[in-house]
């Protein structure tokens, strides 16, 4: 782990002002509501949280002088998990994967691609909450696409295009994004949108046995629909307007002769209909053109957009989030413990509730923290009994007790475990 400037409270730690705030946004159930697929999420680095910690002896303590020690040593056995983890997952996601550039094999462990697919999707599942992601249900799915105003553009969405679908998300936040309106035609106002930080896509498209992965950073709510692999672009009213607009007025021009015609008799008449055959074929061309002009227009912008957001694809979706496991994984442990040295709380309840205070004087944010995980994990690294350091006054017992579990790669085989639960 590599040296970093130590992270200051943006308050002062257990002011009177931070703990209001800090109350007020913890029990406000609409404040609950809108954070709840970021609340779990230490918006952090692994060295910048201990840097953090060690930058604050007169609230850990002796601790505070091993927290990045302590902090490396349990990075370096949770990357063995997390390192055996993903060599699982690999595998088994080896024969549905779109990018697969090997010859076709047989999917280990199942017998067809349905099969292998539901396997990913339990072990997708399952990583995703890891890394404090949290998994939309088909309502929310389907209230997004209802939305269907994805950044200007009118979206369709084809059921029939799609044979499963999930969705994970991970932070809310917000954005500006300049907009044109009829008031602001050229210049437009700058308006704030609702974003999820992170959001992934598992999708297996009609007719495909692949099971497409896409990890996005940053997209509004309101464009979750224009993400979905069966979305197609249509035309707004607008664009209506503009495609059939031109047309009509040439028509119009024809509409306005038409009396004086009928007054100079048969042969007006003829030359009316020359004139309005001519008319109708060249709305036609102008319409269609103008419809594929407008068509292709949109889709470049989507695909532009998209590709700004995209962050991963297919088995990169798999090395990002497995990343952000060990991260978590990390984070969880070192704060659990810390905590623990510093206030002697014994119940998961006042553990938790200490350090999402703590961590609200440090960021700002509300955090949900996850204290039964983190002392799940501090268990079964020998780390805790009963709710208290084992080793407590001497933090370098623990850390050579975490460097012993490194040695003899002891729990590699853990998120196997969790995961083979999880399923059943």
């Amino acid at each position: 782990m590599d040296a970093a400037t130590p992270v200051q409270p943006k308050t002062e730690p257990h002011a009177e002002g931070g703990d209001a705030a800090f109350l007020r946004r913890r029990r406000d159930p609409v404040a609950a509501e809108l954070h709840l697929p970021d609340d779990r999420f230490v918006p952090m680095r692994v060295v910048d949280l201990a840097a953090a910690i060690a930058a604050d002896p007169r609230t850990f303590g002796a601790f505070a002088r091993e927290a990045t020690a302590f902090a490396h040593a349990l990075d370096a056995v949770m990357d063995q998990e997390v390192t055996a983890l993903h060599r699982e997952l690999s595998v088994k996601y080896a024969c549905i994967n779109p990018d697969r550039d090997t010859m076709p094999g047989p999917c280990t462990s199942v017998d067809n691609a349905d099969e292998a697919e539901l396997e990913v999707l339990r072990g997708l599942s399952y990583v995703f909450d890891k890394a404090s992601y949290e998994k939309l249900s088909d309502v929310q799915i389907e209230s997004a696409v209802r939305v269907a105003n994805s950044h200007g553009l009118k979206v369709q969405v084809d059921p029939e295009g799609v044979e499963s679908l999930s969705i994970w998300v991970r932070g809310r936040g917000e954005i500006t994004r300049r907009k044109r309106t009829m008031r602001h035609p050229v210049k437009g106002v700058e308006i704030e949108l609702e974003v999820y930080k992170r959001l992934a896509v598992a999708a297996r498209v009609t007719g495909e046995d692949a099971l497409r992965l896409k990890l996005y950073r940053e997209i509004p709510v309101a464009d979750l629909e224009a993400l979905l692999p069966h979305a197609r672009v249509s035309m707004s009213v607008l664009d209506r307007v503009q495609v059939f607009g031109g047309g009509a007025g040439a028509l119009s021009g024809v509409a306005f002769k038409i009396p004086a015609v009928i007054a100079s008799g048969l042969a007006g008449l003829a030359s009316l209909g020359s004139a309005l055959v001519i008319g109708f074929g060249g709305l036609a061309v102008k319409s269609f053109m103008g419809w594929r002009r407008n068509k292709l227009s949109r889709s470049a912008r989507r695909t532009q957009h998209l590709y700004s957001q995209h962050m991963a694809a297919n088995a990169a979706v798999l090395d990002a989030v497995l990343v952000q496991i060990e991260e978590e994984e990390v984070k969880e442990a070192l704060l659990a413990y810390a905590a623990m040295w510093a206030t002697g709380q014994d119940t998961v309840e006042d553990l938790s509730a200490w350090v999402e205070r703590w961590l609200f004087d440090l960021t700002g944010q509300t955090i949900r923290f996850d204290g039964s995980d983190a002392l799940e994990s501090l268990t079964r690294l020998g780390l805790v009994e009963n709710g208290r350091p084992v080793d407590k006054p001497h933090v370098h017992d623990s850390i050579e007790r975490l460097w012993g579990f490194w040695r003899s790669r002891q729990t590699v085989g853990y998120h196997h475990e969790r995961m083979a639960e999880s399923a059943e």
